[in-house]
């Protein structure tokens, strides 16, 4: 079993998310806080990840002229274009900018991976809409921890790994 903040589990091996609680039916829903803790109490806040300033930018390594701007659990700092909601935003060579995912701050924990999904993002090429992923992975001998592209398609989804300490266990929270 895997346990939220509020105290409320989930089966084990199931996603929690971040603050959540879990309904009646087993399924954890969310407050949105950042944060998930397991069933032995270790908190993983990523919050500490958001940048107020400036927004993380990522090169394509399939396609270098392609840039992705994020944030974490927060807004990017320079709007994408006319979405002022997105949490990650594609910088093409041409100078046009594409939502691929509305901000969250809503984290899930499975199987040692913790995730945070920018889903909803622009239309694209055809195919739905914008999405990224970000994969916090536990990494305790980086101290500048780095966002990096993983997997891309197109211009339309991402995947991120950031190796981080943020994601190791910590102790519970009093």
């Amino acid at each position: 079993k895997l346990t939220t903040e509020t105290g409320s589990s989930t089966p084990a091996g199931g996603d929690v998310q971040a603050g959540g609680k879990t309904s009646p039916s087993g399924k954890p829903s969310s407050t949105g806080t950042c944060k998930v803790s397991d069933e032995s109490g270790y908190v993983f806040n990523m919050f500490g990840l958001h940048n107020d300033t400036e927004d993380y930018e990522l090169t394509d390594p399939n396609n270098k002229q392609v840039k992705l701007r994020l944030n974490v659990c927060a807004g990017l700092t320079k709007a994408c274009g006319d979405d002022k909601e997105a949490g990650a935003c594609v910088m093409k060579a041409d100078g046009s900018q594409l939502s691929v995912g509305k901000v969250s701050r809503t984290v899930r924990y499975f199987d040692g991976t913790l995730r945070l999904e920018y889903i909803n993002g622009a239309k694209c090429n055809g195919n739905g809409k914008g999405k990224t992923v970000i994969e916090f992975t536990c990494d305790r001998t980086t101290h500048i921890s780095k966002p990096v592209i993983t997997t891309s398609k197109g211009s339309c989804e991402f995947i991120v790994s950031w190796p981080t300490p943020m994601a190791c266990p910590q102790k519970a929270v009093p």
